[in-house]
Protein backbone atom coordinates (compact mmCIF):
# COMPACT_ATOMS: atom_id res chain seq x y z
CA UNK A 1 0.00 0.00 0.00
CA UNK A 2 1.47 3.33 -1.05
CA UNK A 3 -0.48 5.55 1.31
CA UNK A 4 -1.65 5.42 4.87
CA UNK A 5 -5.11 6.95 4.44
CA UNK A 6 -6.09 7.96 7.96
CA UNK A 7 -7.57 11.42 7.42
CA UNK A 8 -11.37 11.24 7.56
CA UNK A 9 -11.53 13.58 4.56
CA UNK A 10 -8.99 11.67 2.44
CA UNK A 11 -11.59 10.86 -0.23
CA UNK A 12 -13.44 14.20 -0.14
CA UNK A 13 -14.59 15.17 -3.62
CA UNK A 14 -14.29 11.59 -4.88
CA UNK A 15 -17.25 9.86 -6.47
CA UNK A 16 -17.16 6.09 -6.10
CA UNK A 17 -19.28 3.73 -8.17
CA UNK A 18 -19.78 0.74 -5.85
CA UNK A 19 -21.09 -2.60 -7.15
CA UNK A 20 -21.80 -5.24 -4.50
CA UNK A 21 -24.60 -7.80 -4.61
CA UNK A 22 -24.73 -8.52 -0.86
CA UNK A 23 -26.89 -5.90 0.89
CA UNK A 24 -24.96 -5.90 4.17
CA UNK A 25 -21.58 -5.74 2.44
CA UNK A 26 -22.78 -2.94 0.15
CA UNK A 27 -23.97 -0.91 3.14
CA UNK A 28 -20.71 -1.47 5.02
CA UNK A 29 -18.52 -0.56 2.04
CA UNK A 30 -20.58 2.53 1.27
CA UNK A 31 -20.46 3.63 4.92
CA UNK A 32 -16.67 3.17 5.06
CA UNK A 33 -16.15 5.19 1.87
CA UNK A 34 -18.54 7.93 3.01
CA UNK A 35 -16.78 8.09 6.38
CA UNK A 36 -13.62 9.07 4.50
CA UNK A 37 -15.47 11.74 2.52
CA UNK A 38 -16.44 9.97 -0.70
CA UNK A 39 -19.76 10.33 -2.45
CA UNK A 40 -20.99 6.81 -3.19
CA UNK A 41 -23.30 5.62 -5.94
CA UNK A 42 -24.19 2.06 -4.93
CA UNK A 43 -25.52 -0.73 -7.11
CA UNK A 44 -26.64 -4.29 -6.32
CA UNK A 45 -25.31 -5.73 -9.59
CA UNK A 46 -22.92 -5.02 -12.43
CA UNK A 47 -25.85 -4.24 -14.75
CA UNK A 48 -27.33 -1.80 -12.25
CA UNK A 49 -23.93 -0.11 -11.90
CA UNK A 50 -23.85 0.39 -15.67
CA UNK A 51 -27.24 2.15 -15.57
CA UNK A 52 -25.83 4.70 -13.12
CA UNK A 53 -23.17 5.69 -15.65
CA UNK A 54 -25.69 7.69 -17.66
CA UNK A 55 -26.00 10.07 -14.69
CA UNK A 56 -22.59 10.00 -13.02
CA UNK A 57 -18.93 9.82 -14.00
CA UNK A 58 -17.12 8.17 -11.10
CA UNK A 59 -13.54 8.89 -10.09
CA UNK A 60 -13.11 5.24 -9.18
CA UNK A 61 -14.93 1.92 -9.38
CA UNK A 62 -15.11 -0.43 -6.38
CA UNK A 63 -16.62 -3.77 -7.29
CA UNK A 64 -17.16 -7.19 -5.88
CA UNK A 65 -15.64 -9.76 -8.21
CA UNK A 66 -18.12 -12.61 -7.69
CA UNK A 67 -21.64 -11.45 -8.42
CA UNK A 68 -24.48 -13.39 -10.04
CA UNK A 69 -24.84 -12.68 -13.73
CA UNK A 70 -22.13 -10.32 -14.89
CA UNK A 71 -19.18 -10.23 -12.52
CA UNK A 72 -16.68 -7.58 -11.50
CA UNK A 73 -14.34 -8.39 -14.38
CA UNK A 74 -17.17 -7.77 -16.85
CA UNK A 75 -18.06 -4.51 -15.11
CA UNK A 76 -14.44 -3.32 -15.20
CA UNK A 77 -14.27 -3.99 -18.95
CA UNK A 78 -17.54 -2.15 -19.60
CA UNK A 79 -16.61 0.88 -17.48
CA UNK A 80 -13.18 1.07 -19.13
CA UNK A 81 -14.76 0.82 -22.59
CA UNK A 82 -17.27 3.58 -21.81
CA UNK A 83 -14.63 5.93 -20.40
CA UNK A 84 -11.66 5.03 -22.62
CA UNK A 85 -9.83 3.28 -19.80
CA UNK A 86 -9.69 6.38 -17.59
CA UNK A 87 -11.51 5.04 -14.51
CA UNK A 88 -9.31 3.29 -11.93
CA UNK A 89 -10.81 0.32 -10.12
CA UNK A 90 -10.52 -1.62 -6.87
CA UNK A 91 -11.62 -5.25 -6.63
CA UNK A 92 -13.23 -6.62 -3.52
CA UNK A 93 -13.56 -10.36 -2.92
CA UNK A 94 -14.32 -12.94 -0.29
CA UNK A 95 -12.77 -15.59 -2.54
CA UNK A 96 -9.11 -14.69 -2.08
CA UNK A 97 -7.93 -18.14 -3.17
CA UNK A 98 -9.86 -17.99 -6.42
CA UNK A 99 -9.27 -14.30 -7.15
CA UNK A 100 -5.71 -13.70 -6.02
CA UNK A 101 -4.10 -10.26 -5.92
CA UNK A 102 -1.95 -11.14 -8.94
CA UNK A 103 -4.94 -12.35 -10.98
CA UNK A 104 -7.00 -9.29 -10.15
CA UNK A 105 -4.20 -6.81 -10.88
CA UNK A 106 -3.35 -8.62 -14.13
CA UNK A 107 -7.00 -8.18 -15.16
CA UNK A 108 -6.56 -4.40 -14.92
CA UNK A 109 -7.62 -3.46 -11.41
CA UNK A 110 -5.39 -0.98 -9.58
CA UNK A 111 -6.34 -2.18 -6.11
CA UNK A 112 -7.47 -5.26 -4.25
CA UNK A 113 -9.11 -5.82 -0.86
CA UNK A 114 -10.42 -8.99 0.71
CA UNK A 115 -13.56 -9.52 2.75
CA UNK A 116 -14.19 -8.97 5.52
CA UNK A 117 -13.03 -5.52 4.47
CA UNK A 118 -11.02 -3.33 6.78
CA UNK A 119 -12.41 0.21 6.20
CA UNK A 120 -8.96 1.80 6.40
CA UNK A 121 -7.51 -0.69 3.90
CA UNK A 122 -10.44 -0.07 1.53
CA UNK A 123 -10.05 3.70 1.64
CA UNK A 124 -6.28 3.45 1.25
CA UNK A 125 -6.76 1.15 -1.77
CA UNK A 126 -9.18 3.64 -3.34
CA UNK A 127 -6.81 6.57 -2.72
CA UNK A 128 -3.90 4.57 -4.12
CA UNK A 129 -5.89 3.50 -7.20
CA UNK A 130 -6.53 7.15 -8.10
CA UNK A 131 -2.87 8.08 -7.71
CA UNK A 132 -1.04 8.54 -11.04
CA UNK A 133 1.39 5.64 -11.68
CA UNK A 134 4.37 8.00 -11.77
CA UNK A 135 3.53 9.10 -8.21
CA UNK A 136 3.87 5.54 -6.91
Amino acid sequence: MRSETRDATALRGTTVLLAEDDDDSRELLAFALQTYGASVVAAASAREAMTHLSNVVPNVLVTDISMPGEDGYWLLAEVRRKFDGRIPAVACTALAREHTRDTVLAAGFQGYVTKPVDPLALCAAVADAMMPPEAA
